[in-house]
């Protein structure tokens, strides 16, 4: 028989949210020392930006990335539409291949 493939990858939760933020690197020190986050992954990007980083706080994971402007669809300036979160349930997989919303 088929071992069941979760729809949550091993170390995620159902919800799971992609910043963009402003100096990456910074934030994962300032992370680091306010919270304990324990760096997972860092993708390094142009520019001595990163184009993903991954940390774990407790047991949750929190991705984020440099904003690299209006190349990309992450929102820190105003008029922007924010990346919505990644939502992962195994209702979902049952009920939808997609969900859309306006922002």
């Amino acid at each position: 028989m088929a071992k069941a493939i979760s729809p949550i990858p091993a170390g995620f939760r159902s919800l799971t949210t992609h910043l963009a933020v402003s100096n990456a690197a910074k934030y994962i020190d300032f992370l680091k020392k306010a919270l304990g986050a324990e760096v997972i992954s860092g993708s390094p990007g142009p520019g001595g930006k990163l184009m993903h980083a991954q940390v774990c706080i407790g047991d949750s994971i929190l991705m984020f990335a440099d904003d690299f402007g209006a190349k990309f669809s992450m929102a820190t300036q105003p008029g922007r539409k924010p990346s919505p979160p990644g939502v992962k349930s195994p209702c979902l997989l049952e009920t939808s291949s997609g969900a859309t919303a306006t922002v």
